[in-house]
């Protein structure tokens, strides 16, 4: 494992280690994913207020700006894991990334991960953001996407977008 590879993976690791109280990154092959497809309906709201479907587990933004992906349960569930991985390979920018859980019916809201970070054509072209919790009675998961936080118009990719829910 290549030194970058293995300091990504102790970064991940130590966010990890404040919800999950450990240094190991958990395997996500062993992870029982849930279909958001079944559980839940996603939708994409762009910052002009258009709204679509979002029915796979990546996504990029057909315009540029800030985007919402609003996934709401059809019964509440028991958040486990959530993760989430951005790719960026064209430009470099400053992305930041919120992410809310509401539960009895969207009459409570918790922030779980509010964090910005810096895509690099020449250096850091993708981020893993990989969440262990156990939340109870979710009824929405809410992830607040800003592509670039100076401004610029740029568009958000998302390779990745799980989660474990029972």
């Amino acid at each position: 494992m290549s030194q970058r590879t293995e300091s990504r993976r102790l970064q991940v690791a130590t966010r990890l280690a404040g919800v999950y109280g450990t240094r190991t990154l958990p395997d996500t092959s062993t992870t029982p994913w849930s279909n958001l497809e079944k559980i839940a309906r996603s939708t994409l709201v762009a910052r002009d207020g258009r709204a679509r479907l979002l029915l796979s587990g990546s996504w990029s933004a057909e315009q540029p700006g800030e985007h919402t992906i609003d996934i709401r349960f059809h019964a509440p569930v028991r958040l486990r894991r959530l993760r989430i991985v951005f790719e960026e390979t064209a430009i470099t920018r400053t992305q930041e990334l919120t992410v809310w859980a509401t539960g009895h019916r969207g009459e409570r809201h918790k922030e779980l991960v509010r964090r910005t970070f810096t895509f690099s054509p020449c250096g850091a072209t993708s981020v893993v953001e990989d969440y262990a919790c156990e939340i109870e009675e979710v009824s929405g998961i809410h992830i607040r996407v800003v592509p670039d936080i100076d401004g610029r118009p740029s568009q958000a990719h998302i390779r990745t977008l799980q989660l474990a829910a029972d």
